[in-house]
């Protein structure tokens, strides 16, 4: 941004005042713009050598940083400010020199060059500097180049591509490494957002890629230890929602064997939400399948190994609250889930369907406290559910890992997938505070 104040002094070497006009001035810094510079009291057009500073030049102050040159000249054709012999100075002492410089003028938003360099000192590598250099590719399009420099030299090289295109964006990030063993180790990760795909989707493409379990690790580029390449396409508006998934994982834990693991999945869901004017309250349907495909293939072994699935499931989910007086509500809830699973290449488990009704019902009494600079509010709750209890033999591939938390309380399963559910009746008591 620009301000208004008086012109401002820029110094010369000949021991002279040259006055760049007020409108010319920048907040962070002092540009001068003009081919040549002009004497005061001579009426030729000499060029001269020039001080360009971090600051206003009042009276005799050294400035925190500036860069001395013998000419600078404004390109209007690249935009340019080009500096010839320029020194540049830290509190008055000379750090570098260089015969030919040139930076980007004050109104361009993108150009090449280096950008502001970081380094980082750990026990183990040493001291590394970022230096990172960023080129344009026309206003759609651009690299970024950091070479990692080390006291040994150059050994790692990042390298990330951006560009627009007319269906979406594309996003690549990669990185070499000749290591001390002179191996060379690498990644390459790629996403793209598609926002106009037909009828309505957008979608997502990631691929990801590593030439070694642990090359991201030890060079702090990250800890996944799982590679996550997929393709989704989504579609949201009101009331509804659907996706579908295609997903290969790939793992890069030890203890874990990308043939025995259920690494390549395909799904699909569909949510609808209503409001029924009969009854009241919510309704909400959810249709969803899912397919686990590994690439281990013995039918005989009863380990799950070598097993493959297909599901097809539906989830009708019904609730409705009331006030009964006093801020007290009351809610009751149901719902119906039905299951269908194939299963191939595992003697131990056959193919299964299944029907599991639910019930719910509910009090909470919420409170609230109202004081000058806060507010308390108290909700209590209580609710009982009743499931069917019959004995669960669904191949569990998606529920593992169950987490227990304020969000999953009161809902009719706590598992965060579709194979196991939970049975037979509970109370949940809780209680919310917020502040």
């Amino acid at each position: 941004k620009k301000v208004k104040n008086k012109d401002i002094a820029i110094k010369t070497w000949f021991g002279g005042v040259c006055w760049v006009p007020k409108a010319w001035r920048r907040i962070d810094i002092t540009i001068i713009i003009l081919v040549k510079l002009v004497i005061p009291n001579t009426n030729d057009g000499r060029t001269v050598r020039a001080v360009i500073n971090s600051k206003i030049c009042k009276g005799n102050g050294t400035p925190i940083w500036e860069i001395r040159s013998r000419k600078v000249v404004k390109d209007n054709v690249k935009d340019i400010i080009i500096f010839e012999d320029a020194v540049f100075r830290a509190l008055g002492i000379p750090i570098f020199y260089t015969p030919y410089l040139h930076m980007p003028h004050s109104h361009v938003e993108r150009a090449s060059g280096f950008l502001k360099p970081s380094y980082i000192y750990d026990n183990k590598n040493g001291l590394k500097v970022y230096t990172p250099y960023f080129i344009t590719l026309g206003d759609h399009a651009d690299i970024l180049l950091t070479p990692w420099i080390k006291s040994d030299g150059i050994d790692t090289v990042e390298a990330r591509f951006r560009e627009e295109l007319h269906f979406g964006n594309l996003n690549i990030t990669h990185s070499s490494t000749i290591d001390k063993q002179s191996k060379y180790r690498w990644f390459l990760f790629m996403n793209a957002h598609i926002p106009n795909l037909p009828y309505g989707f957008e979608g997502s493409l990631n691929l990801k890629k590593t030439s070694d379990a642990t090359y991201r690790s030890e060079y702090g580029f990250g800890s996944e230890d799982r590679l996550r390449n997929s393709f989704s396409a989504n579609k949201t508006k009101e009331k509804q929602h659907i996706e579908t998934n295609f997903i290969h994982y790939e793992t890069l834990r030890k203890t874990e064997n990308n043939s025995t693991m259920p690494n390549t999945i395909v799904d699909a869901e569909y949510n609808k939400r209503f409001t029924p004017e009969t009854v009241g309250g919510l309704l909400d349907i959810k249709i969803d399948t899912r397919g686990n495909y590994r690439t281990q293939s013995d039918k005989d072994k009863s380990d799950g190994s070598s097993r493959d699935v297909i599901r097809l499931s539906s989830l009708v989910n019904w609730q409705k609250d009331w006030n009964v007086g006093n801020g007290i509500i009351a809610g009751i809830g149901s719902q119906i889930r039905s299951d269908s699973y194939k299963v191939y290449q595992d003697p131990s488990a056959n193919d299964i369907q299944s029907f599991n009704p639910s019930g719910s019902m509910g009090i909470k009494w919420p409170i609230i406290s109202k004081k000058k600079k806060n507010i308390h509010f108290i909700e209590p709750k209580i609710q009982f559910i009743a499931s069917n209890n019959a004995k669960n033999s669904i191949p569990n591939e998606d529920s593992l890992l169950p987490e227990f938390d304020e969000i999953n309380l009161f809902e009719f399963s706590r598992f965060p997938g579709v194979d196991s559910y939970e049975k037979g009746q509970r109370i949940n008591l809780g209680i919310n505070y917020t502040f």
